[in-house]
C-alpha cells in the first residue's frame, strides 16, 4: 500500500479552457508529476482534458493514479485547481 504524507498527496492542477469553432473543453496540467525525458532531458508533464470544469478533479485523480501506477492513491489525493489563461505556460511549469 502506498503510504503518503499529506504534502506528498497534495497536487496543484493548472487548468484552462480551450474553445474553438470545433472544440470546447478544459485542458489541465499537473506540474508536480513532471520529469525530464531520459533521452532528451525535455520536461514530460502529464496533461489531461475534461469536458466541463466540474469534471477536472475526477479526471485529474485518474491521471495522477495512472502516472503513479497506483489506483489506490486516487481517493487519498488532495488537490488545488488553479484556473489560468491558456497562454500562461510559465504558471504551469511549477
Amino acid at each position: 500500500m502506498n503510504e503518503q504524507t499529506r504534502s506528498e498527496s497534495l497536487y496543484e492542477v493548472f487548468a484552462h479552457r480551450e474553445v474553438t469553432a470545433e472544440t470546447d473543453f478544459w485542458v489541465f496540467r499537473i506540474p508536480k508529476l513532471g520529469e525530464p525525458s531520459p533521452t532528451t532531458g525535455v520536461a514530460i508533464m502529464p496533461v489531461g482534458q475534461a469536458t466541463s470544469l466540474s469534471e477536472i478533479e475526477e479526471e485529474a485523480r485518474g491521471l495522477i493514479a495512472a502516472w503513479l501506477d497506483d489506483d489506490s492513491v486516487a481517493e487519498e489525493i488532495q488537490m488545488i485547481i488553479r484556473l489560468v489563461a491558456g497562454d500562461e505556460d510559465d504558471a504551469c511549469q511549477g
